[in-house]
């Protein structure tokens, strides 16, 4: 079955990251290639682990997760992970891409 594609920003709106910050990220990232995530979701909520670094990982207690939840969360997962550094003098949209098919669902950040 053919997975199906989205996309959505990996800084959100977040005007707290200053340009010089995500572009360190951003170098991070094309070191690694790209961040894929697995997500499964039961009747306990969602979990969501990256394949490419071992212990990213996001989550909730949601049986059923929005398209926003789920971005949310593993945007905050990468923030940790990468040691973001927050400012509140920047503004900029970088993006990553989100694949999915069904209950299960891969996100891969570019």
């Amino acid at each position: 079955m053919e997975k199906e594609k989205k996309y959505a920003p990996i800084f959100g709106n977040n005007p707290n990251i200053s340009l010089k910050e995500r572009n360190r990220v951003v170098a991070e990232l094309q070191r690694i290639g790209s961040l894929t995530f697995h997500v499964e979701t039961h009747k306990d909520g969602w979990l969501a682990t990256c394949s490419e670094v071992e212990g990213l990982i996001a989550g909730n207690s949601n049986p059923k997760p929005s398209q926003t939840e789920i971005d949310s969360e593993i945007r905050e997962a990468i923030y940790a992970a990468f040691d973001v550094k927050f400012d509140k003098n920047s503004s900029d949209d970088i993006g990553f891409r989100t694949v999915n098919n069904s209950t299960n669902k891969e996100y891969s950040f570019c």
